[in-house]
Formats: C-alpha cells, sequence, structure tokens
C-alpha cells in the first residue's frame, strides 16, 4: 500500500478512535484510552478503552458506541439525516464505519453480513443519543482532531520501535 493510503486509513482510524475517547470522557470516564496500530488485515486497526462502560446506563453507552462512526462522518463532511438517523447507520456504506464492538454498544448484535436489534432496543432513544452524539463531537472538534493527532504520534512511535528491534 502507497504511504498516502497508509496515512489516510491510519487518520480515519484515529479520528475513529478519538471520537470514542471524546464522548466517554464528555460523559465521565476517567482513564480512557486509545491506540492504533498497523494491521495486515484491515490496514489499520483501533481500540479505545473506557475502564467503567459497564457500569454505564444504555444511554451513555449508544452515545460512546456510536461516536467512532460519527466522527468518522464529520471528518468526510456528511450530516446525518435528523429524520430516523439510525437507519442511516444500517446502509452498506456506513454500517462499515462502525465496528463489532461498536454495534452492541449501539443496540445491535452483528451476526455475519447482518444485524440483529437487541430485545427491548428503543429506536426512538437510538436516534435521540446520536442526535446528541453527532451535536457533542461538532461542539468538541478541535478535542477530536488534538485527540487524534495523539493517537497517531503514538502509533508512529510505536511502528518505529518495532522496525528498530
Amino acid at each position: 500500500m502507497n504511504a498516502r493510503k497508509d496515512a489516510f486509513f491510519r487518520r480515519q482510524t484515529a479520528i475513529h478512535e478519538a471520537g470514542h475517547v471524546t464522548a466517554a470522557e464528555h460523559l465521565g470516564a476517567k482513564n480512557v484510552s486509545s491506540r492504533v496500530w498497523h494491521s495486515p488485515r484491515r490496514r489499520w486497526d483501533g481500540v479505545a478503552r473506557v475502564p467503567d462502560i459497564t457500569k454505564m446506563n444504555d444511554r451513555e453507552r449508544h452515545v460512546i458506541g456510536a461516536a467512532g462512526g460519527i466522527a468518522v462522518l464529520i471528518s468526510y463532511g456528511i450530516r446525518i439525516p435528523t429524520t430516523r438517523p439510525f437507519s442511516f447507520f444500517l446502509l452498506k456504506e456506513t454500517s462499515a464505519l462502525f465496528s463489532k464492538t461498536d454495534w452492541p454498544l449501539i443496540g445491535y448484535t452483528r451476526e455475519g453480513r447482518s444485524l440483529k436489534m437487541k430485545l427491548g432496543t428503543d429506536f426512538t432513544a437510538i436516534d435521540r443519543d446520536i442526535a446528541f452524539t453527532e451535536t457533542l463531537l461538532k461542539r468538541e472538534w478541535n478535542k477530536v482532531l488534538s485527540t487524534a493527532r495523539q493517537i497517531i504520534v503514538a502509533s508512529r512511535s510505536e511502528s518505529d520501535f518495532r522496525r528498530a528491534a
């Protein structure tokens, strides 16, 4: 893969993870961390760790789970529709922006190529949480970008360390 494409995918992955971090910290989570790494399987992979996520309520989990994909959409300049925004996430093109660990937080499980709704999932609540997340990340966009830059710099250091070893 050429260096330009590699940088694009690293940046996209870092923005995704920075979205999770920004949302989690806004909701009061402590000791949130994130990293990205080069993955031969998917170009770049990432993870955001939110230690107390199991203690959070559904709304907070929806916001954190959706924040990664929403951050990437914002970076592309794509607006999320105001009517039934969750339906927009189910489109093939946009659903790919959410990882397999994002979907359960949002209220779905992914089985192969299909998404299955968790019993008791409230679409109205998820739509409200998506709108809240988009507003939050747009307002905190400089923080998202700053966090993404920190994640990228850390990934460079890590990959330089691996090459030197």
